[in-house]
C-alpha cells in the first residue's frame, strides 16, 4: 500500500531525472522505489527509451535547392499581389480597407450615413398624413339637416314595402289560415 501512494510522487520526479547530467541514480528514494514497484520500474524504462530515441533522430537536411524555389515562388505572390492592387478593385479594396476616419474603416462611416438616409427616406414616404377631427364632409353628416333627409328617405322605403303587401297572389293554393278551428269548420258545413 505505502508504494502506491508514493507512485503519483515519484513519477513527478521521473522528467527532472531522465537528463544526462542526472540519472535515476542521482536520487535514491526514486532508485528504491523503481526498484522495488513494477509499475513504476515499467514507466521508468519506456520513458528513458523514448528519450533515447528522441536523442538519436536527426532532421533530415532540406533540399539544396528548396530555399532557391522558396525564394522564387514568394516573389512571384508578392508580383501577384501587387498587380492586384494596382487594379480597379484593389484600389477601390485599399481605399476602404486602408484609410480611417475616426479611428474606422472608411467604409463603416459611409455605411451609416447611407442608412441614416435610407431610414429618414422611408419614414418620409411611409407617414401617414394628419387629418384635422373636423372637415367639411363630417360637418355636414353631422348636422340636424341630414339625419332629416334620412329619415325622409327610411320612410319611403317602408311605404313602398305596404305597397308589396297589397299585391295579389299568383300562387294557385290559397294561403294557410293562421286558425286551424276554421278550417275545421268549414268542413263540417260542407256537409
Amino acid at each position: 500500500m505505502k508504494n502506491k501512494i508514493e507512485c503519483p510522487k515519484i513519477r513527478e520526479r521521473f522528467l527532472d531525472l531522465n537528463t544526462k547530467e542526472r540519472g535515476l541514480a542521482s536520487d535514491p528514494i526514486a532508485a528504491s522505489h523503481v526498484a522495488e514497484c513494477q509499475e513504476c520500474n515499467r514507466v521508468w524504462s519506456a520513458l528513458a527509451e523514448t528519450y533515447t530515441l528522441l536523442d538519436e533522430w536527426r532532421a533530415p537536411e532540406a533540399a539544396s535547392f528548396w530555399t532557391t524555389r522558396f525564394q522564387v515562388r514568394l516573389d512571384e505572390l508578392r508580383t501577384d499581389e501587387a498587380i492586384a492592387a494596382n487594379s480597379i478593385f484593389g484600389r477601390i479594396r485599399a481605399f476602404l480597407i486602408g484609410n480611417r476616419f475616426l479611428g474606422l474603416p472608411v467604409w463603416q462611416p459611409a455605411m451609416v450615413g447611407a442608412l441614416a438616409i435610407a431610414m429618414t427616406i422611408g419614414i418620409s414616404l411611409y407617414q401617414q398624413p394628419i387629418l384635422d377631427p373636423i372637415t367639411p364632409s363630417a360637418q355636414t353628416n353631422a348636422s340636424g339637416v341630414h339625419d332629416l333627409n334620412k329619415l325622409e328617405q327610411n320612410q319611403d322605403i317602408y311605404a313602398s314595402m305596404d305597397v308589396l303587401d297589397d299585391l295579389p297572389n299568383n300562387n294557385s293554393t290559397p294561403p294557410p289560415s293562421a286558425n286551424p278551428t276554421d278550417d275545421a269548420q268549414k268542413d263540417t258545413s260542407r256537409m
